[in-house]
């Protein structure tokens, strides 16, 4: 479990020290610092602990994060019931909605986020610039259309030009 706690932390710092990262999906903007998801640019409300499993899944999107990694990263050094990471996945998936399924069960093991993600630095955001994580997120062209489309117009709101 130590090491769980380790690869959560290293993320951790590997953000503070990239500055403000912000996460594009599909019509949603993930903003970690400010603790805020955007759908088409309306607040989305969720509970502390389903933005956190956000967060973790995005973080790490397209590869698997075992049941054992979230129940550490998000109830640390406590014993809850593997019942209530179920019970916010669903929380989780119901907000997200859509027809778009982005969170994959892997059966017995844990979850996948699938789909593309935009990792957008502020700095890149006021200047208008947008990269595309190096994600093996399997995505569709519809899907990574809109994920760009959502965070190129994020992009331009942000910066003035539009």
């Amino acid at each position: 479990m130590e090491s769980f706690q380790r690869r959560s932390n290293l993320y951790q710092r590997e953000v503070w020290e990239s500055g403000h990262i912000v996460y594009a999906f599909g019509p949603f903007i993930l903003d970690p610092t400010d603790v805020l998801l955007e759908r088409d640019g309306l607040v989305v409300s969720l509970k502390p602990k389903v933005f956190q499993l956000l967060l973790i899944l995005v973080g790490r999107a397209g590869h698997l994060v075992t049941k054992d990694e979230l129940m550490c990263q998000l109830w640390p050094n406590a014993y809850v019931e593997e019942h209530n990471l179920v019970v916010h996945v669903s929380e989780l998936r119901k907000a997200l909605g859509g027809e778009q399924p982005y969170i994959q069960t892997v059966a017995r093991h844990g979850y996948r986020f699938c789909v593309g993600v935009l990792k957008i630095r502020h700095e890149d955001r006021l200047s208008g610039i947008c990269e595309r994580s190096e994600s093996k997120a399997e995505t569709t062209p519809v899907a990574d259309k809109r994920a760009f489309c959502s965070a190129l117009l994020y992009c331009l709101l942000l910066s003035g030009a539009w």
